[in-house]
């Protein structure tokens, strides 16, 4: 059984990774050259619904059933018609409900509506033909989704684990910053900035908390879907289970509660350190997060000369214009308070679109790169920079 799942694009290697931590499994990156995919086979069903509860970089998992290629015109609609017509739908059960949800991205002759239209009306008529009666839909609460996601000329097919909301919906949230980045986008930078709970870590700009807290999740051993489990769609699958005693006896093994860390979340408006205090009580990791109002400039009369090991931040990106001047400050004492209160060979991690300004404040304050590449924080494009202090 082939299991496909969906992460941050640029970071799919991170999401490898956590694939062989879970299940001891390879992964494929970017099957058929599409960026945010990831592929990896599973020994049943089981490991395949496992992984998902536990998986903290994954926004969506699959069971892959079918590749297939079609034209961007109108043409492409009857291919795909044609395409999942001959398809065998033998799991699919005379009680079983379903739905298709997409989705596309690339310029098509035909939109999101046209591909689930087209695509559930050929599974009905494959199965009436074959089985001789019709399956039902439910648009609401469908037993079974397939997934047909178009990208360009690519089709990939699947039944979905997850259910409507992704998995970067972790469930804690209740507090929302609105320039908040994904919990899995935050899991991903935790991971590739190699921090350990025996170092402290620090992000100067966090939020509504959300990388102070995916880092608290991981020191914790907190599975991703911990806080969402009755809505997991894998649920609805007849097994003769009890799914929701089967994840606490996951949580019983491998949660730990007690473990300790010290990570400093730290804003200069007090309604988002409010905010991300309430995240990480309902996220079950305030106990090891220290909130405090601090404003970017004065970090140094906050905390100690070399105290902390990690800073990992999503600065603002100043999409505006306007915002300019004031993104140059930003930029510039975040550079030259982690001079002052990073140990030495303290790392710094940040995504952010602006390479210039990045790269031209390290080198000022005479930060090594040791780490760069090119990521999507949804459709725009950043980078994940990873500097070194220098003794």
């Amino acid at each position: 059984m082939k299991v496909m799942i969906t992460t941050n694009r640029g970071l799919e290697d991170v999401a490898s990774k956590e694939i062989k931590d879970i299940l001891g499994v390879g992964a494929k990156e970017r099957p058929f050259g599409i960026l945010g995919r990831v592929m990896f086979d599973v020994g049943d069903i089981m490991d395949a619904t496992y992984f998902t509860y536990l998986t903290r970089t994954a926004n969506r998992v699959t069971v892959f059933l079918e590749h297939i290629k079609i034209s961007r015109d109108r043409k492409g609609l009857e291919e795909l018609y044609k395409s999942l017509y001959n398809l065998d739908w033998e799991f699919l059960k005379e009680y079983h409900t379903f739905a298709v949800r997409t989705d596309r991205f690339g310029v098509h002759e035909y939109n999101s509506m046209d591909i689930m239209r087209v695509a559930g009306q050929a599974i009905i008529d494959s199965i009436k033909d074959k089985k001789k009666y019709r399956q039902r839909v439910s648009l609401e609460d469908p037993d079974i989704i397939i997934r047909v996601d178009v990208i360009g000329n690519e089709v990939l097919v699947g039944i979905d684990l997850v259910g409507e909301k992704a998995l970067h919906r972790r469930g804690y949230k209740i507090y929302h910053h609105p320039a908040a980045l994904k919990t899995t986008l935050a899991q991903q930078l935790v991971i590739l900035s190699e921090w350990s709970k025996e170092k402290i870590l620090l992000d100067p700009m966090c939020g509504s908390g959300t990388i102070p807290i995916e880092a608290g999740i991981r020191v914790k051993d907190i599975p991703g879907s911990f806080w969402r489990k009755k809505d997991l769609q894998f649920t609805k699958m007849d097994l003769g289970i009890d799914w929701i005693e089967w994840m606490r006896k996951i949580d019983d093994d491998i949660v730990k509660l007690d473990e300790k860390a010290k990570i400093i979340a730290a804003y200069r408006i007090f309604r988002h350190i409010k905010g991300s205090e309430i995240n990480a009580q309902k996220a079950l990791v305030k106990d090891i997060i220290q909130f405090r109002r601090i404003d970017l400039e004065w970090l140094d009369l906050k905390i100690g000369e070399k105290e902390v090991d990690y800073i990992i931040t999503n600065p603002p990106y100043g999409i505006r214009l306007s915002y300019r001047e004031e993104l140059k400050k930003i930029y510039k004492y975040l550079f030259y308070q982690a001079d002052y209160i990073l140990d030495n060979n303290g790392k710094i991690v940040l995504i952010t679109p602006q390479k210039k300004l990045t790269l031209e404040n390290a080198n000022k304050y005479k930060f090594e790169l040791i780490h760069k590449r090119k990521v999507w924080n949804g459709n725009l494009e950043a980078y994940v920079f990873i500097f070194q202090k220098c003794d």
